[in-house]
This record gives C-alpha cells, sequence and structure tokens, in this order.
C-alpha cells in the first residue's frame, strides 16, 4: 500500500479542517464557500481560511472555464 507522506496542511484551523479534506470535497462536487462549509465546516467561523478556500475552488473550476465560442465546430 503506497501511503501519501506529503505534509498535512490546516486551512482551517477553528474547525481543524486539512487541505485534504476541503480538497476531497471539491472533488465530491463542492464548488462553493456553502458547500465547503455544509460538508466539513471549513469556512464557518473566524473566516481567515476563506480566501485559502476560495483558492482551492477557483483552481479546480479554472479546467472546465471555457471561452465563449469555444464550442464552434
Amino acid at each position: 500500500m503506497k501511503t501519501d507522506r506529503r505534509f498535512l496542511v490546516i486551512i482551517c484551523v477553528c474547525k481543524a479542517v486539512s487541505d485534504r479534506r476541503i480538497q476531497k470535497e471539491i472533488d465530491d462536487g463542492a464548488r462553493t464557500m456553502v458547500d465547503i462549509a455544509k460538508g466539513c465546516l471549513a469556512g464557518t467561523d473566524c473566516g481567515s481560511c476563506c480566501e485559502q478556500i476560495r483558492t482551492m475552488l477557483q483552481e479546480h473550476c479554472k479546467p472546465h472555464l471555457r471561452l465563449v465560442g469555444d464550442d464552434a465546430a
């Protein structure tokens, strides 16, 4: 069994939520801060982690964005 030896990074200190947990929420379909909050409570206390969570959401959604007209054949 391969072990992920990457360090665990706590994004939301108030709720002790790691980057891996937030990424799992995103991988499972979370697309908004509300989705993340419902899934793992990150961002629901002091709010200091919200900018980093938004960045994670934007990075995930960026490959799925396309310019108007990109689908023209």
